[in-house]
């Protein structure tokens, strides 16, 4: 392949230093218009050093081969060329060239596509993130199972790592987490036991026990004058309600019991304090969860694994970790 360089260099703006070119080809010339079908074996390919070149496409090559090229070192492709032999510039060389520059920037724009395809990803399914529950570092069931293919997907192609970075959302994972503490604040006052992190479920607006606790909660948190001026207008509220039902029909509404008590938690949850150090411990404990399924559900190595700092996701995202391919180093 080392005679394909001076093209190489040109339209990918790297040499060839190795690598054996096998080509079945297939042509029809119909018109002076050529139409072939390709199966091209490249075996053992090494690229060079950069050439600079005004016509080459920036390109991360290394990834592309390596998305390519199978546990043996042969990358083993189909590649349609067409081309007009009367044209003076006409060149077989430059035609391959070119096909294999337009072939090698489909496979770098969407690589987690490629790897996707080699254990039947669906179509659609996005390989390159993990999808997370708010608030939460574990990883969901569902992307346990895409981490699965990914995984065997990277046992083929041997010449890649994974490159892992937890992100958070600081306005959907903050107010999951606060959420979280106001109601395990809650349930400790009532007495309930909890393991660390655990969810106490839901709050029961409707007890007694847990509308004392709350009210409890607000006025060590803000006074016990605040909180009589937060019953105080419920009270004017209830009653500018009740005055306008006078005056039309009744619908049958039973009133809600629990309204002080949904009025307290939601209070308490906004003024509830998460700082940016939880959220970033958030982030990396998810990027330790994805290592962690790679290599005890998918066999990954340990070495082929890496994590990256975490970051804030921007507002209203997905609340989702990022994965990257980078190429390892070919051993020597």
């Amino acid at each position: 392949m080392t005679g394909l360089t001076p093209y190489s260099g040109k339209f990918a703006g790297r040499k060839i230093d190795s690598g054996k070119l096998s080509l079945n080809l297939g042509y029809k010339i119909d018109n002076g218009k050529l139409l072939g079908d390709n199966q091209i074996v490249v075996d053992k390919l090494k690229l060079g050093k950069p050439v600079k070149s005004p016509e080459a496409v920036n390109l991360p090559l290394d990834l592309a081969v390596a998305l390519l090229e199978d546990a043996d070192g042969v990358i083993d492709i189909g590649l349609p060329v067409r081309g007009d032999i009367n044209d003076p510039k006409f060149s077989f060389g430059q035609l391959i060239g070119k096909a294999l520059v337009n072939l090698i920037t489909k496979i770098a724009t969407a690589p987690f596509r490629v790897l996707g395809a080699l254990v039947g990803g669906a179509t659609g399914e996005n390989f390159d993130v993990v999808a997370y529950e708010p608030g939460d570092a574990a990883v969901p069931a569902p992307e346990t199972e895409k981490l699965k293919k990914l995984a065997e997907a990277l046992q083929k192609r041997p010449q890649l790592k994974r490159e892992v970075q937890g992100r958070y959302s600081t306005e959907i994972d903050g107010k999951e987490i606060k959420r979280l503490r106001v109601r395990r604040a809650v349930a400790e006052r009532l007495g309930t036991k909890l393991e660390m992190d655990e969810d106490p479920g839901p709050i029961d607006y409707g007890n007694p026990e847990t509308q004392k606790a709350l009210e409890a909660m607000y006025a060590e948190r803000f006074g016990a004058p605040e909180l009589k001026v937060l019953k105080d207008s419920l009270e004017k509220d209830k009653g500018k309600a009740a005055q306008s039902a006078d005056q039309a029909p009744q619908t049958g509404k039973a009133e809600d019991p629990g309204i002080l008590s949904k009025a307290i938690y939601a209070r308490l949850v906004e003024s509830e304090p998460v700082s940016e150090t939880v959220l970033t411990e958030l982030a990396e404990a998810r990027a330790r969860a994805i290592v962690a399924a790679l290599i005890r559900d998918g066999g990954v190595a340990p070495e082929r694994l890496s994590t990256k700092p975490p970051d804030a996701l921007a507002k209203d995202a997905p609340v989702a970790a990022k994965l990257f391919l980078i190429v390892a180093r070919k051993s020597s």
